[in-house]
């Protein structure tokens, strides 16, 4: 099995979600079946909504940072636990010395949203660069209101005492299901988890309509490929 990599920290808790779930989802008998992961953790990674709305330093030289750290461990194999870091990836991707995996690649090639209104629940970064728009240009996606955007989904990730990023998965996961309740008013009939914190915290979570995380089909797609 091939030493697989995970370039995380963005954020920390949402990193070591998926790193959970790469284990759990591969199904072994004893410690010695399991994948060999090496997990960056490196919270101190400037936040990448901020720096594409220009309020912010760039992510792109600490990343290359991990990506040098994983290729000196002799991972094979790697994939970042963050979206609208993708929005950058060509400037970092030749750092990495071992086949790192591109989440909007993977998701370019599923079917799985074909027919539907997608609701994007993304930050505003990904939204701003229309990261799943250019992955998926024959896909009808529906977007939060400003409004809502701001006051809801942005608040539900990022507030300081109700947040995800800061640690509160329940109060920060109502907030998601509000705005998800917005979409669906739209004419949404599916919901896309485009940022980390959406997928953890809904995770398992009872939705009017199906919530889909591209992350996890990656976490699926690696273990595939691992073996």
């Amino acid at each position: 099995m091939k030493r697989i990599g995970i370039i995380g920290g963005m954020g920390p808790l949402a990193s070591l979600f998926y790193a959970q779930q790469l284990i759990l989802k591969h199904p072994v008998s004893k410690d010695q079946e399991q994948f060999h992961v090496v997990l960056d953790s490196n919270s101190s990674i400037p936040d990448r909504t901020l720096a594409l709305l220009n309020q912010g330093e760039s992510p792109v030289p600490a990343i290359k940072e991990s990506l040098k750290m994983l290729s000196s461990a002799n991972v094979e194999l790697g994939f970042i636990t963050c979206f609208t870091s993708h929005a950058f990836f060509n400037e970092f991707k030749d750092e990495a010395q071992f086949k790192l995996l591109n989440v909007f690649e993977l998701l370019s090639s599923s079917k799985q949203l074909n027919g539907h209104k997608v609701g994007l629940l993304a930050t505003s970064g990904t939204l701003k660069t229309q990261l799943f728009q250019k992955a998926l240009p024959h896909i009808e996606f529906i977007v939060p209101n400003e409004t809502i955007q701001t006051n809801v989904v942005m608040k539900g990730i990022y507030d300081p005492f109700e947040g995800i990023k800061s640690n509160h998965l329940e109060a920060g996961s109502k907030y998601l299901l509000q705005a998800i309740d917005h979409l669906v008013e739209q004419g949404a009939t599916l919901i896309l988890a485009g940022c980390t914190e959406v997928g953890l915290a809904l995770y398992q979570k009872q939705t009017p309509i199906l919530v889909i995380d591209p992350m996890m089909d990656m976490v699926d797609h690696i273990i595939y490929l691992a073996q």
